[in-house]
Protein backbone atom coordinates (compact mmCIF):
# COMPACT_ATOMS: atom_id res chain seq x y z
CA UNK A 1 0.00 0.00 0.00
CA UNK A 2 1.51 3.41 -1.24
CA UNK A 3 0.03 6.59 -0.37
CA UNK A 4 0.19 8.75 -3.62
CA UNK A 5 -1.98 12.11 -2.58
CA UNK A 6 -3.25 13.72 0.15
CA UNK A 7 -5.40 16.72 -0.08
CA UNK A 8 -6.88 18.76 3.09
CA UNK A 9 -9.60 21.25 3.14
CA UNK A 10 -10.09 23.17 6.17
CA UNK A 11 -8.01 20.51 8.33
CA UNK A 12 -5.83 22.38 11.28
CA UNK A 13 -4.04 24.92 10.46
CA UNK A 14 -4.51 23.78 6.40
CA UNK A 15 -7.21 26.27 4.47
CA UNK A 16 -6.33 24.51 1.54
CA UNK A 17 -3.30 21.83 1.12
CA UNK A 18 -2.24 19.33 -1.68
CA UNK A 19 0.68 16.78 -1.47
CA UNK A 20 1.74 14.79 -3.85
CA UNK A 21 3.64 11.97 -2.82
CA UNK A 22 5.65 11.23 -6.41
CA UNK A 23 7.90 13.14 -8.62
CA UNK A 24 6.77 14.82 -12.12
CA UNK A 25 7.63 11.33 -13.88
CA UNK A 26 5.57 9.44 -11.27
CA UNK A 27 8.03 7.74 -9.50
CA UNK A 28 7.72 7.31 -5.51
CA UNK A 29 9.94 8.02 -2.77
CA UNK A 30 10.25 4.85 -0.39
CA UNK A 31 10.84 7.79 2.60
CA UNK A 32 8.92 10.86 3.02
CA UNK A 33 10.23 13.52 5.54
CA UNK A 34 8.04 16.38 6.58
CA UNK A 35 9.75 19.02 7.95
CA UNK A 36 8.48 22.90 9.62
CA UNK A 37 8.60 24.89 12.23
CA UNK A 38 6.26 24.00 15.30
CA UNK A 39 2.94 24.95 14.87
CA UNK A 40 2.69 24.52 10.98
CA UNK A 41 1.01 21.48 11.00
CA UNK A 42 3.58 18.69 10.66
CA UNK A 43 1.99 16.31 12.75
CA UNK A 44 -1.75 17.18 11.83
CA UNK A 45 -0.25 15.73 8.25
CA UNK A 46 -0.15 12.15 10.00
CA UNK A 47 -3.33 12.70 11.70
CA UNK A 48 -5.17 13.20 8.65
CA UNK A 49 -3.87 9.97 7.17
CA UNK A 50 -4.44 8.13 10.63
CA UNK A 51 -8.15 9.20 10.04
CA UNK A 52 -8.95 8.45 6.70
CA UNK A 53 -8.12 5.05 7.48
CA UNK A 54 -9.33 4.08 11.00
CA UNK A 55 -12.77 6.98 10.97
CA UNK A 56 -12.22 8.71 14.38
CA UNK A 57 -8.50 8.78 15.57
CA UNK A 58 -8.60 8.87 19.70
CA UNK A 59 -5.85 11.33 19.64
CA UNK A 60 -7.93 14.82 18.82
CA UNK A 61 -10.18 16.43 16.75
CA UNK A 62 -8.35 17.78 13.54
CA UNK A 63 -11.42 19.38 11.85
CA UNK A 64 -12.95 22.76 12.22
CA UNK A 65 -16.14 23.89 12.63
CA UNK A 66 -17.63 24.01 9.42
CA UNK A 67 -19.16 21.69 7.00
CA UNK A 68 -16.30 22.02 4.28
CA UNK A 69 -13.54 20.25 6.21
CA UNK A 70 -12.70 17.40 4.12
CA UNK A 71 -9.71 15.08 3.20
CA UNK A 72 -9.07 13.32 0.35
CA UNK A 73 -6.62 10.71 -0.89
CA UNK A 74 -5.33 8.41 -3.52
CA UNK A 75 -3.86 4.89 -3.22
CA UNK A 76 -2.34 2.33 -4.29
CA UNK A 77 -2.75 -0.89 -3.24
CA UNK A 78 -1.27 -3.54 -5.15
CA UNK A 79 -1.57 -2.64 -9.04
CA UNK A 80 -5.08 -0.92 -8.15
CA UNK A 81 -5.56 2.76 -7.33
CA UNK A 82 -7.92 3.87 -5.02
CA UNK A 83 -8.34 7.47 -6.42
CA UNK A 84 -9.69 10.44 -3.90
CA UNK A 85 -12.18 7.79 -2.51
CA UNK A 86 -11.93 7.62 0.92
CA UNK A 87 -12.86 11.12 2.37
CA UNK A 88 -14.25 12.42 5.63
CA UNK A 89 -16.91 15.47 5.75
CA UNK A 90 -17.37 17.02 9.04
CA UNK A 91 -21.26 18.21 9.50
CA UNK A 92 -22.28 20.54 12.26
CA UNK A 93 -25.81 21.31 12.66
CA UNK A 94 -27.17 24.32 15.04
CA UNK A 95 -26.20 22.55 18.42
CA UNK A 96 -22.49 21.09 18.64
CA UNK A 97 -23.60 18.36 20.44
CA UNK A 98 -25.70 17.08 17.64
CA UNK A 99 -22.54 16.89 15.40
CA UNK A 100 -22.52 14.08 13.21
CA UNK A 101 -19.59 12.55 10.69
CA UNK A 102 -19.77 11.54 7.39
CA UNK A 103 -17.28 8.48 6.11
CA UNK A 104 -16.62 6.51 3.21
CA UNK A 105 -13.70 4.31 3.73
CA UNK A 106 -15.03 1.31 1.55
CA UNK A 107 -13.43 -1.43 2.51
CA UNK A 108 -10.31 -0.49 3.69
CA UNK A 109 -10.78 1.85 6.75
CA UNK A 110 -12.74 -1.10 8.17
CA UNK A 111 -9.28 -3.24 8.26
CA UNK A 112 -7.89 -1.01 10.98
CA UNK A 113 -11.05 -1.06 13.67
CA UNK A 114 -12.14 -4.87 12.70
CA UNK A 115 -11.19 -8.40 12.00
CA UNK A 116 -8.99 -8.64 8.84
CA UNK A 117 -10.39 -11.98 6.79
CA UNK A 118 -6.87 -11.44 5.10
CA UNK A 119 -5.56 -11.57 1.65
CA UNK A 120 -3.37 -8.24 2.40
CA UNK A 121 0.03 -8.02 1.23
CA UNK A 122 0.78 -5.13 3.06
CA UNK A 123 1.63 -3.81 6.82
CA UNK A 124 1.00 -0.24 8.36
CA UNK A 125 2.26 1.25 11.50
CA UNK A 126 2.85 4.33 13.49
CA UNK A 127 4.65 5.19 15.89
CA UNK A 128 4.97 8.28 18.06
CA UNK A 129 7.31 9.22 21.43
CA UNK A 130 4.27 7.88 23.88
CA UNK A 131 4.84 4.78 25.62
CA UNK A 132 2.20 2.58 27.55
CA UNK A 133 2.84 1.76 31.17
CA UNK A 134 0.77 -1.74 31.05
CA UNK A 135 3.29 -4.74 32.48
CA UNK A 136 5.57 -6.89 30.53
CA UNK A 137 4.14 -10.19 32.00
CA UNK A 138 2.27 -12.58 30.49
CA UNK A 139 0.65 -15.69 32.72
CA UNK A 140 0.07 -18.06 29.74
CA UNK A 141 1.69 -19.01 26.34
CA UNK A 142 -0.31 -16.64 23.62
CA UNK A 143 -0.90 -17.45 20.41
CA UNK A 144 -0.44 -14.67 17.26
CA UNK A 145 -4.17 -14.38 15.54
CA UNK A 146 -3.21 -13.12 12.25
CA UNK A 147 -6.43 -11.65 11.44
CA UNK A 148 -6.01 -9.14 13.96
CA UNK A 149 -2.41 -7.82 12.55
CA UNK A 150 -3.82 -4.28 11.53
CA UNK A 151 -6.48 -3.77 14.78
CA UNK A 152 -5.14 -0.58 16.77
CA UNK A 153 -1.83 -0.53 14.13
CA UNK A 154 -2.36 3.31 13.70
CA UNK A 155 -3.01 4.09 17.20
CA UNK A 156 0.87 4.73 18.26
CA UNK A 157 1.52 3.84 21.47
CA UNK A 158 2.93 -0.25 21.50
CA UNK A 159 1.74 -2.79 24.27
CA UNK A 160 4.14 -4.04 26.30
CA UNK A 161 2.25 -7.48 26.98
CA UNK A 162 2.53 -7.74 23.28
CA UNK A 163 5.75 -7.88 22.88
CA UNK A 164 6.31 -10.24 25.43
CA UNK A 165 3.67 -12.40 23.92
CA UNK A 166 5.45 -12.44 20.22
CA UNK A 167 8.52 -13.32 21.95
CA UNK A 168 7.21 -16.12 23.95
CA UNK A 169 5.74 -17.49 20.70
CA UNK A 170 8.75 -17.66 18.27
CA UNK A 171 10.48 -19.12 21.04
CA UNK A 172 7.84 -21.68 21.72
CA UNK A 173 7.24 -22.20 17.61
CA UNK A 174 11.24 -22.77 17.19
CA UNK A 175 11.11 -25.59 19.47
CA UNK A 176 7.85 -27.56 17.66
CA UNK A 177 8.14 -31.57 16.73
CA UNK A 178 6.62 -29.92 13.35
CA UNK A 179 9.22 -29.69 10.69
CA UNK A 180 8.01 -26.84 9.35
CA UNK A 181 7.01 -24.93 12.29
CA UNK A 182 10.14 -25.60 13.74
CA UNK A 183 11.76 -24.08 10.29
CA UNK A 184 9.69 -20.65 10.66
CA UNK A 185 10.38 -20.49 14.23
CA UNK A 186 13.98 -20.69 13.74
CA UNK A 187 13.82 -18.09 11.07
CA UNK A 188 11.85 -15.35 13.12
CA UNK A 189 13.75 -16.51 16.38
CA UNK A 190 17.08 -15.53 14.28
CA UNK A 191 15.27 -12.01 13.06
CA UNK A 192 14.74 -11.06 16.59
CA UNK A 193 17.67 -11.77 18.02
CA UNK A 194 19.44 -9.70 15.65
CA UNK A 195 16.84 -6.94 16.18
CA UNK A 196 18.12 -6.83 20.07
CA UNK A 197 21.35 -6.55 19.12
CA UNK A 198 20.86 -4.19 16.76
CA UNK A 199 19.13 -2.01 19.13
CA UNK A 200 21.32 -2.40 22.35
CA UNK A 201 24.93 -1.13 22.84
CA UNK A 202 26.79 -4.48 24.01
CA UNK A 203 23.64 -6.77 23.98
CA UNK A 204 21.90 -9.68 22.69
CA UNK A 205 19.35 -11.64 22.90
CA UNK A 206 20.08 -15.12 25.67
CA UNK A 207 16.49 -17.11 25.98
CA UNK A 208 13.08 -17.16 27.45
CA UNK A 209 12.76 -18.37 30.97
CA UNK A 210 10.20 -20.57 30.51
CA UNK A 211 8.81 -20.91 34.38
CA UNK A 212 7.87 -17.09 34.14
CA UNK A 213 7.60 -16.73 30.18
CA UNK A 214 9.67 -13.52 30.54
CA UNK A 215 12.17 -12.80 27.69
CA UNK A 216 15.98 -12.37 29.36
CA UNK A 217 18.80 -10.43 27.57
CA UNK A 218 22.26 -9.89 28.02
CA UNK A 219 23.38 -5.84 28.26
CA UNK A 220 27.24 -5.66 29.24
CA UNK A 221 27.51 -8.87 30.89
CA UNK A 222 24.70 -8.75 32.79
CA UNK A 223 21.71 -11.13 32.06
CA UNK A 224 18.49 -8.42 33.18
CA UNK A 225 14.60 -8.87 31.96
CA UNK A 226 13.08 -7.20 29.29
CA UNK A 227 10.98 -5.01 31.27
CA UNK A 228 14.76 -3.38 33.21
CA UNK A 229 15.78 -1.95 29.79
CA UNK A 230 15.89 1.66 29.53
CA UNK A 231 13.06 3.13 27.97
CA UNK A 232 15.41 4.51 24.72
CA UNK A 233 16.34 0.98 24.32
CA UNK A 234 13.14 -0.66 24.73
CA UNK A 235 11.30 1.56 22.14
CA UNK A 236 12.78 0.58 18.60
CA UNK A 237 13.27 -3.32 20.14
CA UNK A 238 9.42 -3.16 20.88
CA UNK A 239 8.23 -1.69 17.80
CA UNK A 240 10.39 -3.71 15.34
CA UNK A 241 9.35 -6.50 17.29
CA UNK A 242 5.69 -5.28 16.76
CA UNK A 243 6.30 -4.89 12.71
CA UNK A 244 7.95 -8.61 12.74
CA UNK A 245 4.89 -9.74 14.50
CA UNK A 246 2.61 -8.11 11.65
CA UNK A 247 5.15 -9.53 8.81
CA UNK A 248 4.31 -13.04 10.09
CA UNK A 249 0.98 -12.42 10.06
CA UNK A 250 0.66 -11.54 6.79
CA UNK A 251 2.20 -14.47 5.88
CA UNK A 252 -0.08 -16.73 7.48
CA UNK A 253 -2.78 -15.31 6.02
CA UNK A 254 -1.21 -15.27 2.42
CA UNK A 255 0.59 -18.79 2.12
CA UNK A 256 2.02 -18.16 -1.07
CA UNK A 257 4.67 -15.31 0.54
CA UNK A 258 7.98 -16.18 0.76
CA UNK A 259 9.03 -16.36 4.72
CA UNK A 260 12.73 -15.42 3.72
CA UNK A 261 11.08 -11.94 2.04
CA UNK A 262 10.31 -10.86 6.32
CA UNK A 263 14.05 -10.37 6.64
CA UNK A 264 14.53 -8.23 3.33
CA UNK A 265 11.70 -5.63 4.02
CA UNK A 266 12.65 -5.32 8.09
CA UNK A 267 16.19 -4.56 7.22
CA UNK A 268 14.50 -1.79 4.19
CA UNK A 269 12.46 -0.49 7.62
Amino acid sequence: MRLLKLDLKDIGPFNEGHLNFTNEDGDYSPVTIITGENGTGKTIILDAIRTLLMGNIKTRDIFRNDENSAISCKIQIGNDLVNDSIKKHLKRKVYPQLESISLDMKSLGSKFVSINEGGDTWIANYWTSQTKNDAFAISSLVSIKPEDYLRNALDGIQSNVEVTALITYFDYLKTSDNPKEKQEGEFLFNILKDIIKLSLNGGEFLYVERKTLTPIVNQLGNEVAINQLSSGNLYLIQRLISLLGQMYSVYILNPEIALVDLQKHLAYY
